[in-house]
């Protein structure tokens, strides 16, 4: 997994000792896809048939990436 991002803060009180503002930060981030498949969660008890496995698809997380918070300063 790889991320790159840039911040940008606006502060509305700029005034030693004391900061408070907001922070915008924009990125992207690029991950690689895993598979998701159901399957049963047994006791090693129980009896089971056969039973073919279900794939679900593909999870893929890349992408832009946007962080909005408060900062404060002391």
């Amino acid at each position: 997994m790889a991320q790159a991002s840039a911040a940008l803060d606006l502060f509305a009180v700029a005034r030693p000792p004391f900061g408070f503002g907001v922070r915008a930060e924009f990125g992207y981030v690029a991950a690689q896809a895993i598979g998701l498949t159901a399957r049963r969660d047994t006791s090693g008890d129980a009896l089971m048939l056969p039973v073919s496995e279900v794939p679900l698809g593909g999870l893929d997380l890349s992408g832009p990436a946007f962080t909005l918070s408060f900062v404060g300063q002391f």
